[in-house]
């Protein structure tokens, strides 16, 4: 969305499970190759795309706040959503199920 909005030209280019391993150190997407430089973490990528179309990346400490807090829910979901494919349910762990019971943002609103 980063791109789109700041108007980038870019390619996207689609890849699967076992692919993202082996192009990726974290063997997780997204990755940016911008040129020689190569960016494995959605934090940096939105900050190198907002640096270069000379855009502002997280300006105030609230805005890094929600930043921060949507990344752990998706980082959690993405996670419930990969061990539950795999056969592992959050009601056979109490972690599990802990992350599956986070509130949806700030103060679970």
């Amino acid at each position: 969305m980063a791109l789109a909005e700041t108007g980038s030209e870019y390619e996207f280019i689609e890849t699967d499970y076992n692919q993202s391993a082996w192009l990726s150190p974290t063997a997780r997407v997204p990755f940016l190759q911008d040129a020689s430089l190569r960016l494995n973490d959605s934090a940096s990528i939105l900050h190198h795309i907002r640096e270069r179309a000379g855009q502002p990346f997280l300006p105030d400490i609230v805005d890094h706040e929600l930043f921060l807090l949507a990344n752990t829910g998706l980082d959690s979901t993405v996670n419930l959503f990969l061990l539950e494919r795999d056969g592992l349910r959050p009601d056979a762990v109490p972690y599990l199920s802990r992350q599956a019971d986070r509130p949806a943002g700030p103060a679970g609103n």
